[in-house]
Formats: C-alpha cells, sequence, structure tokens
C-alpha cells in the first residue's frame, strides 16, 4: 500500500515537472511585425540620414572649387553610414541581440535552438539570408504577420527569433 502511494506521489512531481517546464516555454513572447518593422526603421534611419547627408554636402560642390572636399566629406559619411549599419546590425546585435532599434523598441534576436545572441557571424549570414525575403518581392519580410514564432523566411533559413522583451 505504501509503495502506491510514493509511486502515486512520484508520479505527481513528475507531471508538475513537466507543466512547469512547459509553462516556461509558453512565456516566450515574440515581437509582433510592427514591432519589428518600428525596430528596422530606428535602424536605417541613422544609415539613410548619414548618406542623405553626404549626398547633399556632395551636390553642394559640384562645379565648385570646393568640389573634391566636399566629395570627400561625403565620401566619408557615405562610408561612415554604412560602417555604423554593421556595427549596429551584425556586431552589436549578434553579440547582445539588440540594435539600437531593437533596443528601444523592446525586442531581442536569438536563436531559436538556444534562446542566445546568434552572434557576429550569424548575424552577417542572417543579413544575407533576408536576400530570400527580397527575391519573393517582399512577402517573406511579411509572414512574422501570420507565422506562429513572428519569423521571416531569412529568420526560418537562420533559426532565429525575435521576441518581445516586455512581454507583451
Amino acid at each position: 500500500m505504501d509503495t502506491e502511494l510514493i509511486a502515486n506521489q512520484t508520479m505527481s512531481l513528475e507531471n508538475i515537472e513537466t507543466i512547469s517546464s512547459s509553462e516556461t516555454e509558453n512565456k516566450i513572447v515574440y515581437s509582433s511585425w510592427f514591432k519589428r518593422a518600428a525596430a528596422y526603421l530606428i535602424d536605417s534611419s541613422f544609415v539613410w540620414a548619414t548618406i542623405f547627408l553626404g549626398y547633399f554636402i556632395g551636390s553642394l560642390g559640384k562645379g565648385t572649387i570646393n568640389e573634391g572636399i566636399l566629395l570627400g566629406v561625403a565620401a566619408t559619411l557615405y562610408t561612415g553610414g554604412m560602417i555604423f549599419g554593421f556595427a549596429n546590425r551584425c556586431v552589436r546585435m549578434g553579440r547582445t541581440g539588440q540594435s539600437i532599434g531593437r533596443n528601444a523598441i523592446g525586442c531581442s534576436l536569438l536563436s531559436d535552438e538556444t534562446n542566445q545572441p546568434i552572434g557576429v557571424w550569424n548575424a552577417i549570414v542572417r543579413e544575407f539570408a533576408h536576400m530570400v525575403d527580397i527575391l519573393t518581392f517582399g512577402i517573406g519580410y511579411l509572414f512574422p504577420l501570420w507565422d506562429r514564432k513572428g519569423q521571416t523566411l531569412g529568420d526560418k533559413l537562420m533559426k532565429t527569433i525575435t521576441i518581445d522583451k516586455s512581454g507583451k
């Protein structure tokens, strides 16, 4: 009789452990498409601002004595914008899971398998994987609207997820 009671209690404890681990898995809140888009707009605004500023400064010097200097400033701004974009989207996001835009919005990029940041190299490869999203006429970028995990096609290829850190 005591053996049955102990066996039942052991089974109950196993059920509790299973329930609590599944509850933990269910607590992951995936970022909405709108939050992802807002984070991308914030990230790209820094890059595009420096590129447009460089273009504007370069066009000011056209046909003037200072043309070479202004084109040099323009090229520096353009290059700086591209380096900043790479550092933000590949280095920072690969190491921490957050770019400036994702940090402002409150979401993180993680590996779907480990729930950890994906690393710099994988972040670089992920940027190229987004070519699939582009080659599908942009439909790949719309996948988060109906996908259970909110993944683009590039995210599915790279096995990455974007989670909402606020839990909303």
